[in-house]
């Protein structure tokens, strides 16, 4: 009698473990906690994207409204804000690692599942990697420039003013042990 299988190593169990895989790696990393699927959230989890050619999306990012508002019942009309909006392009490409077990019999002579480690193993990883794409883009080290570190985006430098250097050194390289924030830098 013939029997239908799905072997270990059947590609569509792969599918349902990477999925797994990547949701438990966002959880566990650091940034997870920054992610959100509306608007408010520093990191949104899901786009409303059509599946079309092309490695780059656009995405527009709305600026918070700054100005001074009315109190009281001063008039309101001709005292509105203009919402504005900048966009940034994203680079779309795939960053992938794997594990390899020699085999059956090699998982034999050990008392833990192979399998189970791998997929931890590979969690804890990817949960690295997204925290250190995550720390490279938001404090602007743009001096990694492989971007398997970087989300597959190039970084940006952070705009002259927004450098704060202990020690009133004005660069990276003139910082010495010395050189240590005090409340009045933070």
């Amino acid at each position: 009698m013939a029997q239908t299988e799905f072997g270990v190593n059947h590609p569509l169990a792969v599918k349902v473990w990477s999925k797994k895989l990547a949701t438990e790696a966002i959880r566990q990393s650091f940034i997870g906690k920054f992610i959100g699927k509306d608007n408010r959230s520093l990191i949104t989890e899901k786009v409303d994207l059509k599946k079309s050619a092309g490695d780059q999306i656009t995405c527009g990012l709305r600026v918070q409204l700054n100005g001074d508002g009315v109190q009281g019942d001063a008039t309101m009309e001709g005292n509105e804000e203009a919402m504005q909006y900048y966009d940034d392009a994203l680079v779309v490409n795939q960053l992938r690692n794997a594990v390899r077990s020699k085999g059956r019999m090699s998982e034999q002579r050990v008392p833990y599942d192979i399998r189970a480690n791998s997929k931890d193993a590979l969690v804890d990883w990817y949960a690295d990697r997204m925290d250190t794409c995550f720390f490279n883009h938001i404090c602007g080290n743009n001096a990694q420039t492989d971007t398997k570190y970087t989300g597959n985006n190039a970084t940006l430098a952070p705009s002259t003013n927004r450098h704060i250097w202990a020690g009133g050194q004005s660069n990276d390289q003139g910082l010495t042990s010395s050189d240590t924030f005090t409340l009045e830098a933070i």
